[in-house]
């Protein structure tokens, strides 16, 4: 190849790797060295979730990083799916559509972590990375 073809193929790598999008964030720093304690975080949310913080909040769209306590809820809708994730452990809980459950407990020691739910409606699928979880139906 001629120097004058390599410069032009490198130029115009270079102006399609900056032309890439960005891509989403869904995953969260790692807790490396430190004793976090636990977080129920939305991960993922597609459609219509809405989410009940606490027992005192009003319903809102749910969004990525919302932090769902213990007494808060989560509702999706027809097409509404989500991931909540379970820190520090990695534990997730997805949300199907048209499902609802209440956060009743979330331990706050991370080495021994216990969490239960109250499926209220729909269904839920859970992928267990330590520690405990219960649903109530």
């Amino acid at each position: 190849m001629s120097k004058k073809r390599i410069i032009t193929l490198v130029f115009f790598v270079f102006i399609l790797s900056a032309c890439a999008p960005p891509q989403p964030r869904t995953a969260y720093p790692p807790l490396e060295g430190i004793m976090a304690s636990r977080e129920a975080i939305f991960g993922e949310v597609e459609n219509n979730v809405e989410v009940r913080p606490n027992a005192g909040n009003g319903a809102k769209e749910a969004e990525f990083g919302t932090m769902l306590f213990v007494g808060g809820s989560a509702e999706s809708g027809e097409n509404g799916r989500a991931r909540i994730d379970l820190l520090p452990e990695g534990t997730i809980i997805r949300l199907a559509p048209n499902s609802s459950f209440t956060l009743e407990e979330l331990s706050e020691d991370p080495s021994s972590p216990f969490t239960r739910l109250n499926l209220l409606s729909g269904e839920i699928w859970i992928i267990l990375f330590g520690g405990e979880l219960e649903t109530k139906t």
